[in-house]
C-alpha cells in the first residue's frame, strides 16, 4: 500500500502557473511543494512539478477540477480570509429561524462568522425606442426610483429588527453568542447568492426550503434548487417545520452514492469540512442493484472509507425493495437518520427538468435536512 505521506506529482506547469497552483492548494489545506523540471537539457527551468502528499489527492483533484468553486477574486489574502463565512439567505419568514439556528451552530463549530443576506428585487424597466412616450417613461422612472428607495429603507429597517431579535436570542442562549453580520443585496435571490459565493467563497450556505407538499409549485422557480444547481459551495438545506437536533448531536447520516470517483471526493470534503467527525454513515447506492458489479463496488468503496476515515463507522446497504423510496424511508426510520449527505454535480435549468441531479431530486423527494457537497 502506498504511504499516505509520500509525495506524488500532481501536475507539471510553467513556474508561474505552478506557483499559483501551489498557493491555491495551500489555501485549501493541501501541503504542496515545487520541484524544478528541466527538459531537453535547457540551462533554465522551463517547468516545475507540483507535488503533494498522497493522502491529499482527492482534495487536490477537487481544487483543480471544480472550476467556480475555487475561483478567487483578485484581492489580497487578508480579504479572502475575512470572506470565510456561513452564508444564510433570509426572506423574513418564520421558517428562517431554523436555518439561522443551524447556520449559527455551524459557524460556531467552524470558528467563522454567519452572514445573513436578503436580496431585494426592485422594479426594472427597459428603455423604449419610442420618442412619443419618452416623457412618460421619465416620470415612471422617477416614481420607480422613489418606490425602490422606500422599499430599501423598509427592508433595511426589517434587517435591523432581525439583528436585534438575534441578539436577544443570543442573550437568552437560544443562539450561539458569536459575532454576525447582515447584508442587503439588490437583485434576484439566486443571483445575489451566486455572486456572493464567487466573490468571497463562503465555507457553506445554509438555507430554508419549503415543505414537500409545497415544492411542486416551485419546480422551476425554487431558489434552493437554483442554488444547488449553480453554486459550487456546500449547501445545507433545512426544510421548514423540520426538527433538527443540535449540530453537535447529529450522528447518523445517510450517504447517497453513484459508485464513481465523485463519492470519494464528496466524502473527503465532508470529513475535512467537519474536522473528521465521529459519526455513523450509512452508504446507499442509487444504482440499480441488478446492475453489474454493484455489490463488488460497494464493498470496495466501504473498505476505502473505513481505511481512510477511521473516525466514522460505515455501513453499506444495497436496496432490495422494488420501491427505492420505501427502502430509504425504512432505513431513515430504523437507523434514526438525522441528515442526508449527497454529492452534487453542477447543472443547468434544462438538465434540471430532463435529467435532475441527485441533490436536486433529493430536495424535492424528501422533507429531510440535506447537505449537498459539490463535486
Amino acid at each position: 500500500m502506498k504511504n499516505v505521506n509520500e509525495l506524488i506529482t500532481l501536475v507539471i506547469h510553467t513556474p508561474e502557473r505552478a506557483q499559483f497552483l501551489k498557493s491555491l492548494l495551500e489555501r485549501h489545506g493541501v501541503t504542496a511543494k515545487l520541484e524544478n523540471f528541466v527538459s531537453f537539457q535547457s540551462p533554465v527551468v522551463v517547468a516545475q512539478r507540483v507535488k503533494i502528499e498522497a493522502r491529499d489527492l482527492s482534495l487536490a483533484l477537487k481544487v483543480i477540477e471544480s472550476g467556480s468553486l475555487y475561483f478567487y477574486p483578485q484581492f489580497d489574502d487578508e480579504n479572502v480570509k475575512k470572506g470565510r463565512s456561513v452564508l444564510i439567505p433570509i426572506d423574513f419568514l418564520e421558517s428562517n429561524f431554523e436555518s439561522i439556528k443551524v447556520g449559527f451552530q455551524l459557524a460556531e463549530s467552524m470558528g467563522i462568522s454567519p452572514v445573513l443576506m436578503h436580496a431585494l428585487s426592485t422594479p426594472f424597466f427597459a428603455p423604449s425606442a419610442s420618442l412619443d412616450i419618452l416623457e412618460n417613461e421619465k416620470e415612471d422612472e422617477l416614481s420607480n426610483e422613489l418606490e425602490s428607495d422606500n422599499l430599501r429603507k423598509a427592508v433595511t429597517k426589517r434587517l435591523n429588527e432581525l439583528k436585534k431579535d438575534i441578539k436577544d436570542q443570543q442573550k437568552a442562549k437560544q443562539l450561539p453568542a458569536i459575532e454576525f453580520t447582515t447584508t442587503l443585496q439588490v437583485g434576484l435571490a439566486e443571483e445575489a447568492i451566486l455572486q456572493y459565493c464567487n466573490l468571497t467563497s463562503p465555507r457553506m450556505i445554509v438555507m430554508t426550503t419549503r415543505a414537500r407538499n409545497k415544492k411542486d409549485e416551485q419546480l422551476i422557480g425554487s431558489v434552493s434548487a437554483e442554488v444547488l444547481d449553480s453554486c459550487r459551495v456546500p449547501v445545507f438545506v433545512v426544510p421548514e417545520n423540520s426538527k433538527l437536533p443540535e449540530i453537535k448531536k447529529i450522528k447518523n447520516l445517510l450517504y447517497f452514492c453513484r459508485l464513481d470517483q465523485h463519492d470519494i471526493i464528496a466524502l473527503d470534503s465532508f470529513m475535512r469540512l467537519f474536522d473528521f467527525p465521529e459519526c455513523n454513515i450509512n452508504v446507499v447506492p442509487v444504482a440499480d442493484a441488478r446492475e453489474k458489479n454493484v455489490k463488488a463496488k460497494m464493498q470496495a468503496i466501504e473498505l476505502y472509507f473505513k481505511e481512510n476515515f477511521p473516525s466514522a463507522i460505515f455501513t453499506s446497504y444495497i436496496p432490495d425493495h422494488v420501491d427505492f423510496n420505501l427502502f430509504i424511508d425504512d432505513l431513515i426510520k430504523s437507523k434514526e437518520i438525522n441528515l442526508l449527505l449527497v454529492p452534487n454535480k453542477k447543472s443547468n435549468v434544462f438538465s434540471r427538468i430532463f435529467k435532475p441531479t441527485l441533490a436536486h431530486k433529493t430536495l424535492f423527494d424528501r422533507d429531510m435536512p440535506m447537505l449537498a457537497i459539490p463535486v
